[in-house]
């Protein structure tokens, strides 16, 4: 299985997608932040794209903590079903059945960056952790995204 994560920078989707095809990077399942989607969303929704030339199925949605985007790309051949979509403060989140595999919580995170209010990333935060405790201990979790937080511990 192949999972990624990129943030593309208000770039279109279909650019982005172009770009890995491109590449040759054939992930399973891909989460995006920062896109730039052909559909007008409010703070809040989600909706289902088909990009068949490129083989995914795109769970997109507008988070409101998110000033852009966030996206979860699907492989056709590889994902079954998606089902319990949620659209937290930044990030959105399904139940995502694949092929051979128990179905797997996935995430796109896009957090505020440092810039932001304190009580905007406490905001992300606190909707993260609701939506990781509506699912029982057993349930395998992929987080993915722009967490904008430095990992070196600087």
């Amino acid at each position: 299985m192949q999972l990624g994560s990129w943030n593309i920078q208000g770039k279109p989707i279909e650019q982005g997608l172009t770009y890995l095809q491109a590449a040759v990077h054939d992930f399973d399942v891909l989460a995006l932040q920062e896109i730039s989607v052909p559909v007008s969303l409010d703070a809040g929704m989600h909706e289902f794209l088909q990009f068949t030339e490129h083989g995914y199925k795109v769970l997109v949605a507008y988070p409101k903590g998110c000033f852009r985007a966030v996206a979860i790309c699907m492989d056709v051949d590889t994902i079954q079903d998606v089902s319990n979509v949620w659209v937290g403060y930044a990030h959105v989140s399904a139940l995502v059945n694949i092929r051979g595999g128990p179905p797997a919580l996935v995430i796109s995170a896009h957090l505020p960056h440092s810039r932001r209010s304190y009580e905007d990333f406490a905001d992300a935060l606190h909707f993260l952790e609701w939506d990781l405790q509506r699912w029982p201990d057993s349930t395998p979790i992929l987080l993915a995204g722009d967490l904008n937080y430095s990992l070196s511990g600087h």
